[in-house]
């Protein structure tokens, strides 16, 4: 695929937190592979280049649209749960000629920024920062306060989601499948439907919904805004 000037690109390079301290790092890293997989097959029509794993316990991957970058975000986190991934998004054009299947060969603003996100999660670790999250959007300077908004925003996601146990992430996972019809999902989990909404309630699930369905708004705006430029 050829550079269209005109475009802007989304690159997420994500990171397992923590990675040496894992017991099963072989079993992790074949899950990871699976799960990248379906994200490629998934969001096919808007991955400019695949997702692989980058270096050992990193990944990245590159989107030609801004508008599902958190629903990617947040798909390979629920499908990872409960391994913890940084996640380091840059918006951006790209320099190079972009390959579908060799993410690793393809450079630009994007992956600049998206570098930057990580390393900038990596310092607010280090220093032990009051704020907390998981992921970081840096766009350039045109974005500036933007991104700022938007960052916050997952932060205090980050922060609903840290109290998530296994069996919340499984009634979610089945929740969206089933359409958001709680009594589907009470009928294959086995359960009763009051507990399937104690669960989504209790979690914080509408909450954080809407928030990514803000997300989502925000970016497809600006996927509009930047193409038209």
């Amino acid at each position: 695929m050829s550079v269209n000037s005109k475009n802007i690109y989304v690159a997420i390079i994500g990171d397992i937190i923590d990675s040496k301290k894992i017991k099963n790092r072989n079993e992790v890293q074949q899950k990871l592979k699976h799960v990248l997989s379906k994200i490629n097959q998934s969001y096919d029509d808007i991955i400019a280049a695949n997702f692989i794993i980058s270096l050992g316990d990193e990944f990245q991957g590159l989107l030609c649209q801004q508008e599902k970058v958190f629903e990617i975000v947040n798909d390979i986190e629920m499908n990872m749960f409960p391994i913890k991934i940084r996640f380091g998004i840059g918006v951006g054009k790209i320099d190079t000629d972009i390959l579908k299947n060799n993410t690793l060969e393809i450079a630009g603003p994007a992956y600049y920024n998206a570098r930057k996100s990580i390393s900038i999660l990596n310092e607010k670790e280090k220093n032990y920062e009051k704020i907390v999250t998981n992921a970081i959007i840096n766009s350039g300077e045109q974005w500036d306060t933007q991104d700022e908004l938007i960052n916050s925003i997952l932060s205090l996601i980050y922060i609903s989601k840290s109290k998530w146990t296994k069996n919340a992430v499984n009634v979610i996972k089945t929740y969206i499948k089933n359409n958001y019809n709680q009594y589907d999902v009470a009928k294959e989990l086995g359960v009763q439907q009051p507990a399937i909404s104690k669960t989504l309630k209790n979690c914080y699930f509408y909450t954080i919904n809407h928030s990514y369905n803000v997300l989502h708004n925000t970016m497809k705006e600006r996927d509009d805004n930047d193409n038209h430029i």
